[in-house]
């Protein structure tokens, strides 16, 4: 059974510890234009099959790569769920590239050491716990592609990202995931939903 935290209807900055499921944390950011200002370059390192899995690319790529597709960088994700390893990961590239972090970054890693997610070891970025989890929503209002994002929009974002959360935190769960995929699935039918799911 999902968690359902209560989620502020004004714009503000909120993160979330769900008391039940330790190790869950869920920021609300306070519009989509804003999470995309701390997660777009996470986005494109961390699940981009075509951006470069090794470094960290330059805002202006970003803004290049998001045109391809109709968007700019707010729009590559409506949501977003990373453990607190990845989100270190990301940081540390950006310090080994000697990369400037955006100031949204900026903000996104001090409230990541705030909240001991993330912190500096021995000059490096690590997770404080390889078990954290952070799922990202936006707040209300308008989206890059002309839509908005009402209350049933951000509670099936959350809905969303909340699965990938299950899948990471159990393994029944994900095993129950991987058997539907494999065995019940045929080929044409997994290929017809990674078709969809890339639309």
């Amino acid at each position: 059974r999902q968690p359902r935290p209560e989620l502020p209807a004004d714009a503000r900055l909120r993160l979330f510890t769900i008391t039940d499921q330790p190790g869950l944390y869920v920021m609300h950011a306070p519009s989509l234009a804003e999470q995309g200002a701390m997660f777009s370059r996470v986005v494109a390192l961390l699940e981009r099959k075509d951006m470069p899995r090794d470094r960290v690319v330059s805002m202006g790529v970003i803004a290049a790569y998001a045109r391809r597709f109709g968007t700019d960088p707010a729009g590559l994700t409506a949501g977003n769920n990373f453990s607190s390893v990845q989100i270190a990961y990301f940081f540390e590239m950006a310090r080994r590239q000697h990369m400037t972090l955006t100031e949204g970054e900026h903000a996104l890693q001090t409230i990541l050491v705030r909240w001991h997610l993330i912190r500096e070891e021995s000059g490096a970025w690590r997770a404080v716990s390889s078990r954290d989890f952070l799922i990202t929503i936006p707040g209300l209002g308008p989206a890059p592609w002309g839509e908005t994002i009402d209350v049933p929009i951000r509670a099936a974002i959350l809905s969303h990202e909340l699965g990938h959360w299950e899948y990471f935190s159990d393994e029944t769960y994900a095993r129950a995931c991987r058997e539907f995929w494999w065995r019940d699935l045929n080929l044409s039918e997994r290929t017809e939903v990674t078709r969809q799911l890339a639309g």
